[in-house]
């Protein structure tokens, strides 16, 4: 579904750049073109800002977007695994203001002015932290894919409380 959304979207953007340059060169007013590109901007995307592993970033986000697909596609953190897309399997997980969230299924206006750990930010100066070294050394990665999730529910779940109790865990 999201896919063929996107397909009409990307298509209707197309339409209104085509005609937006017909209306330019027909008045001969540069002026109607960017109005329109502007406009188009303005009312399909969203500038936000917010930190992305302590780092200030301003960017345009596409309404629709989910988080993953913002740290994914428009910031290059591919760290973040997208599998289910119905918060069922933990492989999306990052961590906003400190709290887990899945990445999959909420949109990406919604980082304005959060601060959003992805599993690149975190490791301290280039070694792997506590977490990711018990993952490593219990052979706790499997395939790895949703690894990158479980480290950063684990970090929010020992952020909470340093000795969870079963209860806790589940």
């Amino acid at each position: 579904k999201n896919y063929k959304t996107g397909l009409i979207i990307d298509s209707l953007v197309k339409l209104g750049v085509v005609a937006a340059l017909v209306i330019a060169a027909t008045t001969k007013q540069e002026y109607s073109y960017y109005t329109f590109l502007r406009w188009l901007v303005m009312t399909t995307s969203q500038l936000i800002t917010c930190k992305i592993n302590g780092v200030e970033v301003e960017a345009w986000v596409k309404n629709g977007s989910t988080v993953a697909q913002f740290l994914r596609d428009q910031l290059g953190l591919t760290g973040t695994k997208v599998s289910c897309e119905i918060q069922v399997c933990g492989s999306c997980t990052v961590l906003v203001d400190g709290s887990p969230i899945s990445s999959c299924s909420v949109l990406a206006y919604r980082l304005q002015g959060k601060s959003v750990t992805t599993i690149e930010g975190v490791a301290e100066r280039g070694h792997l932290n506590d977490v990711q070294e018990a993952f490593l050394n219990n052979f706790a990665f499997q395939c790895g894919f949703c690894t990158s999730g479980f480290i950063m529910m684990t970090m929010s779940l020992l952020d909470s409380s340093k000795r969870p109790t079963d209860e806790e865990i589940s």
